[in-house]
């Protein structure tokens, strides 16, 4: 196998010399790119008052990633999470290190995308299909003074294509572990009006990515067994490997709609509707373990012997059965755009996002337990833009947002049956709304000065709280929680500064704020694969964050950009989540009536910063050849914890203190060849930073692979024909589970 895919680079790559018809340009630098998501203004990225990335259509088709985040991920500064693959279930990305996906803001259509499980923003990348996608802004640094809570790292902005004449696209992708990926958009203009409709279906096999682990005590058991695997866990601490949850199986199916309306030649209308459908689950769960008649074991105390001690451990047919997961979404976005006169321009926002997430979690066979947690999140904006005079644009709007979330669970007869519920476990709900009001002026200073001076209040509250668990001691079951409200102000300084032809110097100042969300406020969860408790926290404050820039963009001429940037941030009352000590965990288990095995609390953490440097270039060495290279350092720490000065001095989880990639793209007529090299270094877990075992379940490996892009397109028919290889020399790592080695997609598109 490996032999054919070497062959098959090798080929692709060498066709590259005989194919073409003529040197087509490679994709360059552009400075007078414009970009919307910086100042929600158009503005060239040259002069916006922050670094600024566009990856367009073109480029997305040519690399063909199954999922946006994955376009994202050779971008500096930038942090993309995705263990393993399409059925990762919770990957992120992060901007300027600041950590969890909460504190990036991910917009679709000006509509935020983050949801509010997982500390508060994770964001579900697989709903937006790439075939959609006009382009992506990513605004790098804190955006709270235009945007609000969530921009604290900076700005994700995806913009769908708005349907500009008539034609279809049909497109399917075969790969790795069964993957498939099909895709059929069909968009059309008549004149005033214009719809866009695409229907998207991807689906997967998936490997062995989940693993049995037990930690052993010492003893004896009437079952001796075989067929176990000595290992450790990312601590250090002795475990064995007994079997597999089986192959991670996924699919999930998109339909979106764009309706565009050109009302006058000064007003314009779009309505967006998305609905994504997904679920993942494991199939063919298996033990290792075998007994002295041969026969496979999956319960009962059994006894493994290893170089002359004895251990024994509890098995269950429980362990070897994974959750089940269920994720409906639905995005409905409204925009009106109307030119007042010549000096201001309106707009209006109108969005609703409603995401329904149910999880199934094995207990004592056949019983089970049903997590059930929908949210909705509805947002108004309304914007003006007005020109007072050739020295000054303002900016100002208003913004409405309320985030609302129930989540229950309930214990089930039959775990494969979701619906059969039998009676009510936990429950948790609550509200958050925030009303925000913001000002931006830009002040053209001089020809080659500009000045954007803006700030942003906000009212955060939190209300309509409360959590039931039937499984606390009696008197301790319901909680009511009081209401909570603060006021930010976030402020925000930017200077753009020409000082040489084609060099430009940026320097900024600001503040960002993000209150936490219902599900961290208000809802426990469990981790079912290691027994522990995911503690919400009520009494949470909103975060906040000051943050200094520098950074130097310098363009030659079409063919080269080099952009240098250092950045230091202090952010106070971070959310994190810290794990309780042993003594911590019976003192709980004891007063509630519990057996958990470790627990983490959602905490605002005093005082901690970010230092950080980037450096990034693309040069085009000839017509058809371009580099693109960037790197990135990112030191994060915990300066002050009173409750737990253990962390104190520790890097963030989740961040990497080094980040760089490297591309060689080569585009000659109708075929495009690129070659990426990504590193990573090592990632820590746990807040104390503990867990520096590597190569194991649960470590977060440092890594180095490359990944190649191949298409071919022929004009006509307008046939293109793509090849993706990801970690081309199957580098075994692990990224919290183990990766799926090599991979490839092979695709073919049609457009008519």
């Amino acid at each position: 196998m490996k032999k054919s895919i070497y062959s098959a680079v090798f080929v692709l790559s060498a066709s590259s010399l005989i194919v073409a018809d003529g040197p087509v340009p490679a994709p360059v630098p552009k400075s007078e790119e414009i970009t919307v998501t910086a100042t929600k203004t158009p503005k060239s990225v040259k002069n916006s008052p922050a670094i600024v990335e566009i990856i367009n259509s073109d480029e997305i088709d040519k690399k063909n990633p199954l999922t946006f985040d994955e376009a994202l991920r050779n971008i500096s500064g930038l942090y993309a999470y995705r263990g393993h693959g399409v059925s990762t279930v919770t990957p992120f990305v992060s901007l300027r290190g600041t950590g969890y996906q909460s504190r990036t803001l991910v917009l679709v259509d000006n509509q935020a995308l983050n949801e509010y499980y997982y500390h508060g923003g994770g964001v579900n990348f697989n709903a937006i299909p790439v075939e959609s996608i006009e382009r992506i802004e990513v605004v790098k640094g804190p955006f709270s003074s235009l945007y609000g809570g969530n921009a604290m790292g900076g700005v994700i902005n995806v913009i769908t294509k708005t349907p500009e004449h008539r034609e279809a696209d049909l497109k399917t992708s075969l790969g790795s572990f069964g993957s498939q990926v099909y895709h059929l958009s069909y968009a059309d203009r008549f004149g005033w009006f214009g719809l866009a409709l695409n229907a998207d279906k991807k689906e997967a096999d998936g490997y062995e990515d989940f693993f049995v682990l037990k930690k052993p005590s010492s003893g004896t058991a009437s079952t001796v067994v075989t067929g176990w695997k000595k290992t450790t866990d990312n601590f250090g601490t002795l475990n064995y490997l007994i079997g597999s949850y089986g192959n991670h199986v996924y699919n999930d199916e998109t339909v979106k709609l764009k309706l565009f309306f050109e009302l006058s030649a000064d007003s314009k209308l779009e309505l967006s509707v998305l609905k994504n459908t997904e679920n993942r689950e494991h199939t063919n769960e298996t033990s290792y373990l075998i007994d002295q008649n041969g026969k496979t074991v999956n319960s009962g105390t059994v006894q493994i012997s290893d170089n002359g001690s004895n251990y024994k451990i509890n098995v269950k047919s429980a362990d070897f059965l994974y959750t089940k997961n269920w994720k409906d979404v639905l995005l409905t976005t409204l925009y009106f755009e109307h030119k007042l006169n010549e000096k201001t321009k309106l707009h209006t926002h109108f969005g609703i996002t409603e995401q329904n997430r149910s999880l199934v979690a094995p207990k004592t066979l056949p019983k089970g337990e049903l997590n059930y947690t929908p949210f909705r999140n509805i947002q108004f904006e309304q914007q003006a833009d007005i020109k007072i005079n050739p020295q000054h644009t303002l900016t100002c709007g208003i913004e409405l947002r309320q985030i609302s979330l129930f989540a229950e669970v309930y214990s089930l007869y039959d775990w494969d049956d979701k619906g059969s519920q039998e009676q009510l476990i936990s429950k948790g709900e609550g509200a958050t709304r925030t009303t925000g009001l913001y000002l931006q002026d830009e002040y053209n200073l001089l020809k080659n000065l500009t000045l954007y001076p803006g700030v942003r209040m906000d009212y955060w509250k939190n209300y309509n709280g409360s959590y039931y668990d039937s499984t606390y001691a009696a008197g301790k079951q319901t909680i009511d929680f009081s209401d909570n409200s603060e006021q930010y102000a976030s402020p925000k300084l930017s200077l753009v500064y020409e000082p040489l032809y084609m060099t430009v110097v940026k320097t900024s100042w600001g503040k960002a704020f993000r209150g936490p969300g219902p599900d961290d406020l208000y809802r426990n969860s469990i981790i079912y694969a290691k027994s522990m408790l995911s503690l919400s926290n009520p009494e949470l404050k909103p975060e906040t964050i000051s943050s200094y820039e520098l950074s130097v963009e310098r363009y030659f001429s079409d063919t080269t950009k080099i952009t240098a940037a250092a950045w230091h941030s202090q952010m106070k009352d971070m959310l994190y989540k810290v794990f309780f000590d042993a003594q911590e965990v019976t003192d709980y288990n004891s007063l509630y009536g519990t057996n958990y095995l470790s627990i983490r609390e959602n905490q605002n953490v005093g005082e901690s910063e970010i230092n950080g440097l980037e450096f990034a270039v693309s040069h085009r060495i000839f017509s058809s050849l371009a580099f693109i290279g960037n790197y990135t350092y990112t030191s994060t720490k915990i300066v002050d914890y009173e409750a737990d000065d253990a962390i104190e001095g520790k890097r963030f989880v989740d961040t990497p203190l080094h980040n760089a990639n490297m591309t060689l793209e080569y585009e000659r007529g109708g075929f495009f060849y690129s070659t990426t090299g990504r590193y990573v270094s090592k990632r820590y877990a746990s807040d104390d930073n503990l867990d520096k075992i590597t190569g194991g379940y649960g470590s977060e490996d440092q890594f180095f692979v490359f990944s190649a892009n191949f298409a071919y397109k022929i004009p006509a028919p307008n046939l293109t024909f793509s090849l993706s290889v990801d970690n081309i020399f199957d580098k075994e790592y692990y990224d919290t589970y183990i990766v799926p080695g090599r991979t490839y997609a092979f695709g073919v598109e049609y457009v008519f």
